[in-house]
């Protein structure tokens, strides 16, 4: 296993690629591949919390591509993420938004301040 691939299991991972997000959501490339990840996880209640690092092991592209492309997904509205602290220590969850979903969101909305277990976290716009 080369260096790269030892702390992820990157042949196993399965993504599925939705015809709205090509068609509708008018996604390609790593654009495209960080949106399918990040919506994946965010099917339950929980966020995204695998890390950029996942990412770029995932898309095969720097640190900087993928902060480029999550940025992007939030300028258009795609993405929304959330810092909290939790212990002193800063956490970040991405939640993948879905403008066909009836509500309008999978699971939150950039303005909002959610409880979870009981402790207070806020959304943090960039």
């Amino acid at each position: 296993m080369s260096e790269m691939n030892k702390k992820y299991d990157l042949e196993n991972i399965e993504i599925l690629l939705q015809k709205f997000m090509v068609e509708d959501l008018n996604l390609k490339g790593t654009e495209l591949v960080i949106y399918a990840t990040i919506y994946k996880f965010t099917q339950g209640k929980d966020g995204y919390t695998g890390g950029i690092r996942f990412l770029e092991d995932l898309t095969r592209i720097g640190k900087r591509g993928v902060i480029k492309n999550l940025n992007k997904l939030m300028s258009k509205k795609l993405l929304t993420k959330r810092v909290f602290y939790k212990n002193n220590m800063r956490f970040t969850e991405y939640y993948a938004v879905n403008p066909l979903n009836s509500c309008g969101l999978t699971n939150v909305s950039a303005d909002s301040t959610y409880n979870f277990h009981s402790e207070k976290y806020e959304v943090e716009n960039e």
